[in-house]
């Protein structure tokens, strides 16, 4: 097949979004490697670091989750983060607990948490969340 810009042979030819599929495009064209970068490149609004800004920010808007999601919560996609109601349960316990001035060792042990850290996460969470409020 023959590039759409250079129209030189190429055995390894690229499909170009001609409109980004960040911005929407569905249409391709076939470029070689050369002028698939120069596409690119031409100015600093289609380079991949923006795109993939650009398509992660309209991700998060429609409430998608990046990243794993944290202790008491399950991913639901595009319906953001939904909670686990056992995890739910011992964060309620940890808080607690730790408000009546239990370490977080002891924590994690009487309530067979993997770690004192993954308590600590949990009341670092809690905190920061209400310190939005």
């Amino acid at each position: 097949m023959n590039c759409w810009e250079c129209e030189k042979e190429s055995a390894h030819l690229h499909d170009h979004h001609v409109v980004p599929r960040s911005r929407g495009g569905t249409k391709t064209v076939s470029l070689c490697q050369l002028c698939h970068s120069k596409a690119h490149h031409r100015n600093k609004s289609m380079s991949t670091s923006q795109l993939t800004k650009e398509g992660m920010a309209r991700r998060k808007a429609e409430g998608y989750i990046f990243g794993r999601a944290p202790y008491g919560y399950r991913s639901g996609g595009a319906h953001g983060l939904i909670e686990v109601p056992e995890e739910q349960a011992i964060i309620k316990q940890v808080l607690e607990m730790h408000e009546a001035g239990i370490n977080m060792a002891t924590i994690a042990r009487e309530l067979e948490i993997s770690s004192r850290q993954q308590v600590r996460n949990i009341v670092k969470r809690f905190y920061a969340a209400n310190s939005l409020t």
